[in-house]
């Protein structure tokens, strides 16, 4: 069965609070405005709003604070996107950062991303970027 990002099966997950049913709306618009209509900047501006929404959110160990990170991350990830889109390739990692305070708190998708920015950069010139 398809699901479109950020979507929920009924009974597969908490009880989703406004702000979480927020960020998942969030979710699916930055993700239509970054692969069907290619508006890389409002994908971007989308994706902000979205991590603002689920800043508060407890990083604790249980099912609900899984389910805000795994929001969160796939928020970051389509961020990630639209920043590469826009050539902003230098201010990824510096991006992510804003929303996780520190590398060791990031998914491991997330930093494989960075991480091959970081090396696509050191291969290009200068000028390129």
């Amino acid at each position: 069965m398809i699901r479109r990002l950020g979507s929920v099966q009924a009974g597969s997950s908490p009880v989703l609070y406004q702000g979480s049913a927020q960020a998942l709306c969030l979710l699916d618009t930055a993700t239509e405005l970054l692969m069907v209509r290619r508006d890389f900047r409002a994908a971007l501006e989308t994706c902000e709003r979205g991590l603002e929404s689920v800043a508060g959110f407890p990083e604790q160990e249980d099912l609900c604070s899984f389910r805000y990170g795994e929001v969160k991350a796939a928020l970051c990830i389509i961020g990630i996107q639209a920043l590469a889109e826009l050539n902003k390739w230098r201010v990824v990692l510096e991006w992510v950062l804003q929303y996780y305070g520190a590398p060791e708190k990031m998914s491991a998708k997330i930093m494989q991303m960075c991480s091959s920015f970081s090396v696509s950069l050191d291969l290009q010139p200068a000028a390129d970027v």
